[in-house]
């Protein structure tokens, strides 16, 4: 990665009020718009400020837009948003960080909305374009899914599983204070990074707030997205899930695993429902989602230990000290005594009178099933442990 200026000198190191990042995609036409539309809000807010464009080398001959604006130029070598803020962080002279996408949609103008929050004591200001929060979307400058779909989704979960109230947690426009940004440690190079980001932030328990923007629409007409709206989706789904409270981890797994548990030993105690007595077909689809809900427990409780150990997401005491357990011989005998009681559970159900080829062969089916079952749920859990121990180990 180099720093320098845009005249390619040396770059000498002075404090800055507020460093102003911007990540370059389209054209070079839109870079040069951007900037100046930086540099008039800086000395419209008489903002002491730099601008650090960051140059991954997709579009050709920049250099000189990046000179007449007496801005900074970060080459790297690899693309992905994260990648990009993260260069820019990394030599940034400013006390604050604003960043934004040189694309032609987010009005930097706007600058001054993000540095007065800043200066008010928030650590974390996130710009917010849905109506909901006050922001606004200009006709057809945002996709149908990830305004219809995405957003909305997520705002929904990061007020049921963070207690956060934002309308737009999927922004890529945002302000943050140099300390709060060190004190974060992101990992994320890609698309990601804006969901670590939020999360992140609301986790540590920061300051933060919605900034009402606009987003525009490109010149040309297009709806332009970074990644596609089924991509971001699912990897800000995967890092809020990780996130998430371990009782909405285990919840939904929880309850799948004691309705399929009741649904079987309604119909081994010969219980009566829906008009008749509970049949074999039924103890069949409890079974599986009894399967099922044990199998989803043990994803999240790995999911999060991945991200942790990523470090995309902050240690906690209550994961750790379940994931010791679990790792631990507890964890592997517990999986060892499913499976071996499950294998003899089978194969006494073949003795005597309750065999297949015996008159009791409904109650050898039974047994046969819950067996299969149990055993099945004991080789999940000790494949479970041993990707649990290998995600868990340490390294430098």
């Amino acid at each position: 990665m180099k720093e320098l200026l845009g005249n390619g000198q040396i770059r000498r190191k002075k404090a800055r009020d507020l460093s102003v990042i911007v990540c370059c995609v389209r054209t070079s036409d839109l870079l040069r718009e951007t900037l100046q539309r930086i540099r008039r809000a800086l000395a419209a807010g008489n903002i002491n400020g730099e601008i650090i464009v960051i140059d991954d080398g997709s579009i050709p001959g920049i250099s000189h837009v990046i000179e007449k604006a007496s801005a900074v130029k970060v080459e790297v070598s690899g693309n992905g948003y994260g990648t990009a803020v993260m260069a820019g962080a990394d030599v940034a002279r400013g006390r604050h960080l604003i960043a934004g996408i040189a694309d032609g949609r987010y009005d930097f103008m706007e600058l001054s909305k993000f540095i007065d929050k800043l200066h008010d004591g928030y650590d974390f200001a996130l710009g917010c374009r849905m109506p909901s929060g006050e922001g606004n979307i200009r006709p057809e400058a945002m996709s149908f899914t990830r305004r219809r779909i995405v957003n909305p989704l997520c705002s929904f979960l990061m007020r049921t599983w963070f207690s956060q109230t934002l309308h737009d947690p999927c922004s890529r426009m945002f302000g943050i204070s140099m300390n709060y940004y060190k004190r974060l440690a992101l990992r994320s190079t890609g698309s990601e990074f804006s969901s670590e980001l939020v999360v992140k932030s609301v986790l540590s328990g920061g300051k933060v707030v919605e900034v009402p923007i606009t987003l525009h629409q490109v010149a040309d007409g297009s709806v332009h997205s970074e990644t596609s709206s089924l991509q971001h989706g699912g990897s800000t789904l995967m890092i809020y899930l990780a996130s998430a409270p371990l009782r909405w981890q285990a919840g939904p797994g929880l309850t799948l695993l004691l309705a399929g548990l009741i649904g079987s030993a309604c119909v081994l105690t010969g219980q009566a429902a829906f008009g008749g007595r509970l049949n074999m077909h039924f103890m069949v689809l409890a079974c599986g989602v009894m399967v099922c809900g044990w199998q989803l427990m043990l994803s999240c409780f790995v999911l999060r230990l991945a991200a942790m150990r990523k470090g995309i997401i902050p240690g906690m005491d209550q994961a750790e000290k379940l994931f010791g357990w679990l790792a631990r011989r507890s964890g592997i005998l517990l999986g060892l005594a499913m499976f071996l009681a499950g294998i003899v559970l089978t194969v006494y159900s073949q003795a005597g009178k309750q065999s297949f080829v015996g008159p009791d062969y409904s109650n050898a089916l039974k047994l046969v099933v819950s067996g299969v079952t149990l055993a099945v749920i004991g080789i999940q859990t000790l494949l479970s442990i041993m990707i649990l121990k290998l995600v868990g180990i340490k390294t430098r």
